[in-house]
């Protein structure tokens, strides 16, 4: 029923309202992220609501892949009364049918945006997998007592890898997906004097 109030942002959606509502109040730039602040409220009938940040079948996964998840979120408005905690997921998904995830909670506290990068990693093990998608929202919801919260949301990134790399932007004002070589470590070698135990 809540669908409606993500559809300004392409892909993005509510996966499980849990009976609050999620609506787009604020766009802009914080510490060079673009951003977009989602007020979550209404009166919870379950222990989690929260968003998808693509579409169910727009991340083509497969068997014994690791995936990274990553955004930077941090409340801006509201509260967090009546609210467990702020939390990120990686969920497998067949055809957009839910099989599994890992969930982590998130500090939502923070400062400043740069601050508030959240990192969640899954290796798909069902054989049935086809997808991947990365999720956000509230847990620990206790039905019946009224939530107002608005979370200021930067920089969803989705990526076959087993850690998160930097972020990834595109060119502003067109919006796509974005793609770069892969990042590397570079280190000099010192060796220290003496023989090799």
């Amino acid at each position: 029923a809540h669908e409606r109030v993500l559809t300004t942002l392409q892909n993005w959606g509510v996966d499980t309202d849990g009976g609050l509502a999620w609506e787009v109040v604020g766009t802009g730039v914080e510490d060079g992220l673009p951003y977009v602040d989602l007020r979550a409220h209404g009166t919870p009938t379950g222990t989690i609501s929260q968003i998808r940040l693509e579409t169910y079948t727009g991340i083509t996964a497969a068997p014994g892949q690791t995936w990274t998840g990553s955004l930077y979120v941090r409340r801006v408005g509201g509260s967090m009364d009546g609210v467990g905690r702020v939390h990120l997921g990686v969920q497998e998904r067949a055809g957009g049918m839910f099989l599994a995830d890992t969930v982590v909670m998130v500090d939502a506290e923070a400062a400043r945006l740069s601050d508030a990068r959240a990192v969640c990693t899954r290796t798909t093990n069902n054989a049935a997998t086809t997808n991947a998608l990365l999720v956000a929202g509230l847990v620990g919801l206790t039905p019946g007592v009224p939530v107002d919260s608005t979370l200021r949301i930067a920089g969803p990134q989705m990526e076959q890898s087993p850690v998160a790399s930097s972020l990834v932007l595109p060119p502003v004002g067109a919006p796509a997906v974005s793609t770069r070589t892969p990042e590397s470590l570079v280190a000099p070698y010192t060796r220290t004097p003496g023989p090799l135990a």
